[in-house]
């Protein structure tokens, strides 16, 4: 991350790419934007230095001219038994035109542009998994990964900051999550045998990179990232998240109430806004905090009880034996 307020901050991450601030990608340079393979966590796939392009000019837009609701396909106008419909008949590749062979004494291209009628039908190949994918869950063997549906959640959330035992409220940053088709990853019926990875598309790891659910306690307890448990009990539902080695907690009921190690606070729902807020036990003196976690579990809570009823919770108070399920792949103590 780029540090403004530091000038010994190197313009190169630790593996020799150009570092950027994470949200603006702006590098040191005044003005300068970077992404993609040359920038933060270098070459990986054309998916994510696509996915870069367009995030970066979703900053420069509201560098510019400030916060932009974005209609996407997520927002209502995706067709999803069309895209079906589509998937289930093979569409062949336009075929791509050559200059003939008696005019290539030049230095003109000898592979011709598509004219625009045949780039629209090129185009129209596309198969739209930038909204929904899912092929991991049709080759997982188990069963074990899950779509499920979300509602677009675009807020902006507080940064905070613990001050002599208060919490000050400074700017907001924004946090979205507007892709409607996620995936979830039922651990107990999981064994990790890593087909999802072998087919994924855009070379992820869907076993060990989506939302992992737990049943168990001591299984979650023995997570110590990217965990999580929904109970329920009485007309009070909650989630919990094992997040860099700490447990948040994310209650809703009446109101909607998030506890972790470094954080206590009362949340509106809709709009995301502050009510109440105090340093947790293990929060410092000067400490940046923020929603971020918090907003991550609603997203994950909000989708899965909505869409997926028919997905048991966790016991409030799990068996005190040891747990069955070993531990997140390449999380291990």
């Amino acid at each position: 991350m780029v540090d403004r307020d530091n000038e010994e901050t190197s313009i190169f991450t630790d593996t020799g790419y150009i570092a950027t601030d994470p949200d603006t990608f702006e590098t040191s340079v005044s003005g300068v934007l970077a992404v993609g393979d040359v920038a933060a966590h270098g070459p990986q796939s054309i998916v994510l230095a696509a996915g870069d392009g367009k995030a970066m000019a979703d900053a420069l837009i509201t560098k510019v001219k400030g916060p932009q609701e974005v209609a996407t396909a997520s927002n209502g106008h995706f067709d999803f038994h069309d895209l079906i419909k589509r998937r289930a008949h093979r569409e062949y590749r336009t075929p791509v035109s050559f200059t003939p062979l008696d005019q290539r004494n030049n230095f003109d291209e000898t592979i011709i542009t598509y004219t625009p009628e045949e780039a629209m039908v090129e185009a129209g190949r596309c198969l739209d998994c930038h909204e929904i994918c899912s092929l991991c869950v049709g080759v997982c063997p188990n069963m074990a990964l899950m779509t499920y549906t979300a509602e677009p959640f675009i807020r902006f959330l507080p940064d905070l900051k613990a001050v002599k035992g208060q919490i000050e409220v400074g700017e907001s940053r924004e946090f979205r999550a507007d892709q409607r088709y996620q995936i979830a990853v039922l651990t107990d019926l999981c064994n990790e045998c890593g087909n999802c990875t072998t087919f994924c598309p855009t070379a992820g790891e869907p076993y060990r990179d989506k939302p992992r659910l737990y049943l168990d306690r001591p299984d979650f307890e023995a997570q110590s990232d990217n965990a999580f448990m929904m109970t329920k009990s009485g007309d009070t539902i909650a989630i919990e998240a094992r997040w860099e080695g700490e447990t948040h907690r994310l209650e809703i009921g009446g109101e909607m109430l998030y506890t972790s190690p470094s954080l206590e606070a009362r949340v509106e729902p809709r709009s995301f806004s502050l009510i109440q807020a105090s340093p947790g036990n293990a929060a410092l003196e000067g400490q940046v905090l923020n929603l971020e976690v918090c907003a991550s579990m609603y997203v994950v809570l909000q989708g899965i009880t909505k869409s997926m009823p028919q997905i048991p919770l966790a016991e409030p108070e799990g068996p005190q034996v040891p747990g069955t399920r070993i531990a997140h792949p390449g999380y291990e103590e």
